[in-house]
């Protein structure tokens, strides 16, 4: 079987029809990516004014964003060497995380069930 554009239908489905959405969405993904976790501010990363009224989430957050720029400093200094290098998003992962109160002190935890839930009841 295959598309009315001629491709496999698998292929199709799986690798061109994703790629599309994603197109697609790319505007609206980077402009809430972008209102999320706002520029990384690497001053944040020790101890200094720079954390003092940041927040624990906004911590977390550019933490995260830290994650993804070293994944992808990695992946390419080693591409050419087969190495792949990627930065998930532990959002819809139970980790325990939050038992710990860690994220409590200013909404995060209530954020992040909410996003937790959205992901486990679909």
């Amino acid at each position: 079987m295959v598309t009315a554009d001629g491709y496999d239908l698998q292929f199709g489905t799986n690798v061109v029809g994703h790629f599309y959405i994603g197109e697609l969405l790319m505007p609206a993904l980077l402009a809430g990516a972008a209102y999320l976790a706002g520029p990384l501010n690497w001053d944040v990363f020790v101890d200094g004014p720079a954390r003092v009224g940041f927040g624990i989430s906004k911590l977390y957050y550019q933490s995260k964003s830290a994650n993804v720029i070293v994944a992808r400093h990695i992946a390419q200094m080693y591409a050419d060497k087969g190495i792949l290098s990627m930065s998930c998003n532990p959002g819809n992962l139970k980790s325990g995380l939050l038992k710990a109160g860690a994220l409590r002190s200013d909404g995060g935890e209530r954020r992040i069930n909410t996003v937790q839930s959205s992901y486990n009841n679909n």
